[in-house]
């Protein structure tokens, strides 16, 4: 089960988005303009979001992904469609 992060947003769902129709949310992050390796702090960007708009059962598209801060996001961002279930690989294996 996927877990909301602080701002509400649930990662491996699709998603209705004004600009792009149904996307599909890949996930979160924060982002830091500086940070300390030393002291373990920095300064943070605002939070981005991954997602894409082209998929199959797998995952995203190769090239497919957009970045893009989490305000920008939100403000075009609909309601969640369903989760995203991935589709297992299965390889044939030959004994030739």
């Amino acid at each position: 089960m996927n877990e909301s992060n602080a701002s509400g947003l649930v990662p491996e769902v699709l998603h209705e988005h004004d600009e792009h129709g149904e996307i599909l949310l890949i996930d979160i992050h924060l982002i830091f303009d500086e940070y300390d390796l030393e002291a373990g702090n920095g300064e943070l960007h605002p939070r981005i979001v991954r997602y894409t708009p082209d998929w199959d059962g797998y995952g995203p598209m190769p090239g497919s992904i957009r970045v893009t801060s989490i305000d920008e996001f939100q403000d075009q961002l609909g309601d969640p469609v369903r989760p995203f279930e991935a589709i297992e690989p299965h390889a044939e294996m030959n004994d030739e």
